[in-house]
């Protein structure tokens, strides 16, 4: 599911005829989702390596197709997540943006709240840090042993208004 569906979802189940609309969408989502979410978790398990490697091993007479459609998965993943940790990266500015204007750092939280290239690269560079962190530690151990406020680094601000990268390290 996509930003997308979550947000069109209850415009267009209103507008095409709502009960009729949701059943003919489940049924659909059904048929062809359900297949193919199978399909990844039978490639993934059987091939118990990254995707390309794991489809390169259900068609070893054909490396390079399996290689060529695993490098697609990835492109189109790595553009996906792309859009997501810019709207993430402006979920993060309009969550600290307010809080840092409620202690008095409003230049901070104006850079935080305004739209320009910078800030969006930072807090999307941000954002795509604390997935591969996760990603790469599994959610489970980040959460049970407190390892996202080891590798991440502390946003200070100073009485200049500007915002400065501190990386941190526990222990």
């Amino acid at each position: 599911m996509g930003l997308g569906n979550i947000w069109g979802f209850p415009t267009q189940a209103a507008s095409n005829g709502g009960a009729v609309f949701l059943i003919t969408y489940l049924v659909m989502v059904f048929i062809l989702a359900y297949p193919l979410l199978v399909a990844e978790l039978t490639i993934g398990r059987y091939g118990a390596s990254n995707p390309i490697r794991s489809l390169i091993s259900v068609a070893p007479r054909n490396k390079a197709l399996g290689s060529a459609v695993g490098i697609a998965g990835m492109l189109g993943v790595s553009g996906i997540l792309s859009f997501y940790a810019i709207v993430a990266g402006w979920f993060f500015g309009f969550l600290i943006g307010p809080l840092l204007s409620a202690i008095g750092f409003d230049s901070a939280a104006a850079w935080l709240e305004g739209f320009s290239t910078e800030r969006n690269l930072v807090l999307m560079v941000l954002f795509m840090l604390l997935t591969i962190l996760v990603v790469r530690n599994g959610v489970a151990t980040v959460l049970k042993n407190g390892q996202a406020s080891d590798a991440c680094a502390v946003c200070a601000v100073y009485p200049d208004g500007c915002l400065h990268l501190v990386p941190t390290r526990r222990g």
